[in-house]
């Protein structure tokens, strides 16, 4: 299973940093910020040579970026057992790098929901269909759209307004965890949507960009609109990844 083919230079990047390390395990996280895929080289501070540990101050930084947890084997092409249980523990996959055989793999965890760093597809992988799913991964069912259009906004119609107003949500004035962001981008109707996380990041999937988590500073504050929350229970917090 792989959610996106990687682009060659980032292999390229992973490669020639599982090298210069060499016989070290190398790390680092390949991310999604701003819709956009990167690979972040960061430090092993393990006290062993096969065996890596991210420093936890750089991966602090990357977390909400993070798509892949990226290290090195120096030799064979399986994942360890500790590999395993630390990606289905954490929920994030890993990229191994294998200098031996000069492969890699990507493994992922268990019931992986594979919200951030989809590909955008007008009515199969786009705003609207990243919140449904970042819903339906905290156990709240969300009803499918109508037919819509693509670039409904040009032609007069304001699908996002008319179809929330036929769902479970209540709209609120300020935010918390789990509340649907409805957005005017440059545009007289909300023409995207997202979901609220913590600290003035929401997860959403743009239009010819890859799904992420993002701040909501400086640019998409500007274009918020309305803020609506779920009728039923709080929604609880749990990986959605």
């Amino acid at each position: 299973m792989e959610a996106f083919p990687l682009p060659e230079d980032i292999i390229s990047k992973i490669k020639d940093h599982a090298y210069c390390k060499f016989p070290r395990e190398a790390c680092g996280v390949v991310t999604v910020h701003k819709g956009k895929i990167d690979y972040i080289e960061c430090t092993n501070v393990s006290t062993e040579e096969d065996a890596f540990i991210i420093d936890p101050v750089e991966y602090a930084k990357l977390s909400d970026r993070a798509y892949l947890i990226v290290h090195s084997h120096t030799t064979g092409n399986e994942p360890s057992e500790h590999d395993i249980s630390m990606l289905n523990t954490i929920r994030i996959p890993y990229l191994i790098y294998y200098i031996e055989s000069n492969t890699y793999g990507i493994y992922y965890p268990k019931n992986y929901n594979n919200l951030i760093g989809r590909d955008y597809i007008f009515g199969e992988q786009d705003c609207f269909e990243a919140v449904r799913d970042w819903y339906r991964a905290h156990s709240v069912i969300v009803p499918p759209r109508r037919n819509w259009i693509d670039n409904w906004w040009h032609h007069g119609y304001n699908y996002i307004k008319e179809d929330i107003s036929q769902w479970p949500f209540t709209k609120v004035k300020n935010p918390v965890y789990g509340d649907i962001l409805t957005f005017k981008v440059q545009n007289p109707v909300e023409n995207h949507i997202g979901v609220y996380l913590d600290d003035d990041r929401f997860f959403h999937h743009a239009v010819d960009r890859m799904s992420c988590v993002e701040d909501m500073y400086p640019f998409w504050a500007e274009f918020l609109e309305s803020i609506y929350r779920y009728d039923g229970d709080s929604i609880t917090r749990r990986s959605w990844r």
